[in-house]
């Protein structure tokens, strides 16, 4: 049997598979992600920015973010989210972990812990906004791509936005165009149980 190995954050997990040696999301992907969150969260002015894994390009450009984005024409929405909307996006992102999946969130203005087990399914501790633990009932300003706040990738069951309370500008691609990684901390804590 051959070791498969799965990378979230700089968490290694091991699992056993007759398959070979593939990463799930690797670290290159976290960070390109990563990054562009940070922009996402700089160009609106919003307390949490959102992509997920299935936004991104398969191939990984580390020069050129806009050649990392899928969806070129896409726009960048800002949103209006609870803080229980949010705990039932991180909880819908864990949903396939450690395994590599489209859902997977990446995320700025926020850092989000975690428990898994060899046994049990991935489930969110908590979420902190600016160090503060986030609020269920309060209000966050959240920047996505507008497929995603649409309720792309099965979000839909969180949140189904048909407009934006503000549409930021320009497009997606203009925002990534000629932007490189940023290196950024881990933003995805997690905590094994037995």
């Amino acid at each position: 049997m051959i070791v498969k190995s799965f990378v979230l954050g700089t968490v290694l997990l091991v699992a056993v598979s007759a398959m070979g040696q593939a990463p799930a999301q690797s670290n290159s992907e976290i960070q390109i992600g990563q990054s562009i969150a940070d922009i996402f969260k700089s160009n609106s002015n919003s307390d949490i920015s959102l992509i997920a894994a299935g936004f991104l390009n398969p191939f990984k450009d580390t020069k050129n973010l806009s050649a990392d984005f899928q969806f070129p024409s896409d726009e960048l929405w800002l949103v209006n989210l609870t803080g229980k909307q949010l705990n039932d996006a991180f909880e819908r992102s864990l949903a396939f972990y450690p395994e590599a999946s489209p859902d997977m969130l990446y995320f700025a203005g926020c850092e989000v812990s975690f428990q898994y087990g060899k046994t049990t399914k991935a489930k969110v501790l908590g979420v902190t906004v600016g160090g503060v633990p986030i609020d269920p009932a309060k209000t966050y300003k959240v920047s996505m791509p507008a497929s995603l706040a649409r309720g792309g990738l099965s979000y839909f069951a969180v949140w189904n936005f048909q407009k934006a309370e503000k549409v930021i500008s320009p497009a997606i691609s203009k925002l990534l165009e000629g932007k490189s990684v940023q290196t950024s901390t881990v933003r995805w804590l997690s905590r094994q149980s037995l």
